[in-house]
């Protein structure tokens, strides 16, 4: 993909520093890391572009909080991380005094992006894709409490944050001085929507990659299945909906023409049925101990079927009773998968009018 620079980050040392030196000897990525002896990453790096001599530094911060997972926080433990502001206080004069603007990048925290200015002032921008920075804001009746830090200026120093829930690029466009200091930025969005076209290359690197990957047991007891606190749902067998359909067959029919009869077809055709984070939502049961398992055929459990809403539905087709399934769909059934993360603008008592069964034919649970 033809990068400049890449920044060492929590991914690449998952597996610890001798698994990462393992794997940047096979290729010729250009890691930079100054705070870092990390395989053949450079301390900097010089970039030529439109007249200018950029000068790149990458800076790793080992994630704190929420962002530490326990396998990373132990992989990273045993590896000497230099301090982030040391590593640039040092590098910084000396990068100065032969490039035109000085770019510090990585995953460093709002605070320490601060610290960083205060001791390098003639840092021209700092990219990091640790933007979450808890701040109350006050004003009106009410405080607001705020979960993100903005992109900006902090003295001459751009900052710019690149949020990591998005697919696309984030464009800045710097205007400089006569001393060739940036004097205004402006910003644009690129997602990598459906009206751009995939690069077959790349497309074909990530089939492999999520088909590898998917299968590994790691992969799939890294995503909690759905209703977890749920006895019945969690050890419960799951059928199919074509079993439901033999007394249901308008409800059956009504189903078919939703978007969740072809759930799993969406991931197919952006090949993440491999994806555990993706599947668990497009499937019936999956994690659970009867429900649908990573390469499994599309039949009978793939697509979000009858039994997401109304449970496991074997015991209902050997003897139909309102004992054995549930009938009703709360808001808090659709909240597995319509969540914020996933379904920002979804409204319960709106959508669920898509997916309501106004008709309905006999038998027991109706």
């Amino acid at each position: 993909m033809k990068y400049d620079a890449m920044a060492v980050g929590t991914t690449e040392l998952a597996g610890g520093m001798e698994h990462f030196r393992e794997v940047t000897q096979q290729n010729s990525l250009p890691y930079v890391a100054s705070n870092l002896d990390a395989g053949n990453a450079l301390k900097s790096i010089v970039i030529r572009r439109g007249g200018l001599r950029i000068g790149v530094l990458g800076v790793f911060e080992p994630p704190a909080g929420p962002r530490a997972g326990s396998r990373e926080a132990s992989a990273i433990s045993s590896i000497p991380v230099g301090d982030p502001v040391e590593a640039i206080r040092r590098e910084v004069p000396a990068l100065r005094k032969n490039v035109d603007l000085v770019v510090v990048f990585g995953s460093l925290s709002p605070v320490t992006i601060r610290s960083v200015v205060e001791a390098c002032p003639t840092v021209d921008v700092i990219i990091s894709a640790d933007y979450e920075l808890p701040s109350i804001e006050f004003g009106g009746a009410h405080a607001k409490l705020l979960q993100d830090d903005n992109p900006g200026f902090l003295g001459r120093t751009l900052v710019l944050y690149t949020n990591l829930e998005n697919y696309g690029l984030q464009l800045a466009h710097l205007k400089l001085d006569s001393d060739r200091r940036i004097a205004s930025a402006t910003f644009e969005d690129c997602w990598l929507r459906e009206n751009i076209r995939d690069d077959p290359g790349v497309r074909e690197s990530l089939n492999r990659f999520y088909d590898r990957v998917g299968r590994l047991a790691q992969s799939q007891a890294s995503v909690d299945p759905l209703f977890e606190t749920d006895h019945r749902r969690m050890t419960g067998h799951y059928v199919g909906a074509k079993q439901c359909a033999a007394c249901h067959a308008v409800e059956y029919d009504q189903w078919r023409t939703t978007k969740h009869a072809s759930a799993y077809k969406t991931l197919l055709d952006v090949h993440r049925h491999y994806q555990p984070r993706c599947i668990v939502c497009h499937v019936v049961g999956y994690g659970t101990q009867y429900g649908y398992r990573l390469g499994d055929r599309e039949e009978p459990l793939a697509n979000v079927q009858c039994e997401i809403c109304h449970g496991p539905g074997r015991d209902h087709v050997a003897a139909p009773s309102f004992a054995n399934i549930s009938r009703a769909v709360p808001a808090a059934v659709c909240g597995q998968c319509h969540n914020p993360d996933h379904s920002d603008n979804f409204v319960f008592s709106q959508k669920i009018q898509k997916v309501i069964h106004l008709q309905r034919s006999g038998g027991a649970a109706g």
